[in-house]
């Protein structure tokens, strides 16, 4: 991949930062601020299904979807 293949999936004012791919790669997981405070979400790569994942202490930074299976 060269980058040139780019497609912006998320469409708010937040900060989404941190993506991490599923070993599939056809989710997402990633940091984001919506709400003004930042929570972890998935999302699929094709920019539909986007899911605020539970909250815990620690959860929300660094999300890290290699260590589920998502797909």
């Amino acid at each position: 991949m060269d980058g040139s293949d780019i497609t912006q999936i998320t469409d708010d004012a937040a900060e989404d930062r941190n993506p991490s791919w599923s070993p599939g790669g056809t989710v997402i997981t990633f940091e984001s601020n919506p709400e003004g405070q930042y929570a972890a979400y998935n999302i699929n790569t094709d920019g539909t299904n986007l899911q605020k994942l539970p909250t815990g202490p620690g959860t929300e930074y660094h999300p890290d979807s290699s260590k589920n299976s998502f797909d």
